[in-house]
């Protein structure tokens, strides 16, 4: 059968990315958002906005928490090509949108 999930390939490195720190903000690093969002109830099939989607780790993460239709928004499409489209996979439930 045919694999039909979300794989992100910047998932599951230590920092969750390779290039993003702690915001200076909030001094909240990537892994700390995505270990938080984990903790959210499971999506059972509902639809999630992915706001700063980036690699498409945190919509990976979201995707494993059973939300299957998910729009995901970045401001750069550079991050979600490398890691999403070329070196990982996306079902046709999830779009991504480049903001300009």
């Amino acid at each position: 059968t045919a694999f039909n999930g979300f794989i992100s390939g910047g998932f599951g490195k230590e920092e969750y990315t390779n290039s993003i720190v702690a915001s200076r903000d909030t001094n909240i690093s990537p892994k700390e958002v995505y270990d938080t969002i984990t903790r959210l109830k499971k999506g059972d099939g509902k639809r999630a906005l992915d706001v700063g989607a980036g690699a498409g780790v945190s919509t990976q993460v979201l995707w494993d928490l059973g939300f299957q239709e998910i729009d995901a928004v970045d401001w750069s499409g550079e991050a979600w090509q490398l890691n999403v489209e070329q070196n990982g996979r996306c079902p046709p439930s999830v779009q991504f949108y480049e903001l300009d």
